[in-house]
């Protein structure tokens, strides 16, 4: 079965880049600023090994230091016919530092792949913290390199089989802010065993 290949080869790692925690935060500490904006929507592009994922997410921040996030985006697999759908969520928390923007942030992804009767699924909680610092490019521009360390929990089920692992990610790259208008591209990598490193895009409008 072509399901069962894919759980072989890594469909633990996949999921997970899928559902990290930079995917969806519109704050600059993981590289996602919208100014005075309170709330940001944005189309997504990854693109892990032998895969293409494209998705869109929202992201609202309260009165106070914590916001609010979601994400959705559907995963095309090279030889695997059926597509995998990823659901994310994630919650952070703006820390009192003065010099860059610095935050504690959380995720829970859920990625799941069916064909034939048989289902892949994928868990994972990401918790770490993201920094990033602005740069002034003009009136009502900057660009906003940042960096989100984290800790990974992530477990994949399939055929009445589990398999849990606890390993380091971190996402890193680069936002370009003009008035409302957001460019993004960054990088995720992981300590997940055979697992390389995923390159994003990001386009996305501050609401």
């Amino acid at each position: 079965m072509k399901l069962s290949k894919l759980y072989v080869g890594g469909a633990l790692a996949l999921g997970l880049v899928l559902a990290g925690p930079a995917s969806a935060f519109a704050q600059a500490c993981v590289g996602m600023p919208i100014g005075s904006s309170k709330s940001a929507v944005s189309l997504n592009f990854a693109f892990p090994e032998e895969a293409t994922d494209i998705g869109a997410s929202a992201r609202m921040r309260t009165s106070g230091p914590l916001s609010f996030g979601a994400s959705y985006s559907m995963t095309s697999i090279k030889d695997v016919d059926p597509k995998m759908h990823n659901l994310g969520g994630n919650v952070s928390y703006d820390l009192p530092v003065s010099s860059a923007a610095v935050c504690a942030v959380g995720g829970l992804g859920y990625s799941r792949i069916s064909e034939d009767g048989e289902s892949l699924s994928n868990l994972s909680i990401p918790i770490g913290a993201g920094i990033g610092y602005s740069v002034q490019t003009g009136p009502d521009a900057e660009l906003v390199p940042y960096a989100v360390p984290h800790i990974l929990w992530q477990r994949a089920s399939f055929a009445g089989f589990t398999d849990s692992s606890t390993d380091f990610g971190v996402n890193f790259g680069a936002t370009y802010r003009m008035q409302q208008i957001l460019i993004n591209a960054g990088v995720t990598v992981t300590s997940v065993e055979g697992s390389k490193a995923v390159f994003g895009l990001g386009l996305g409008y501050a609401l």
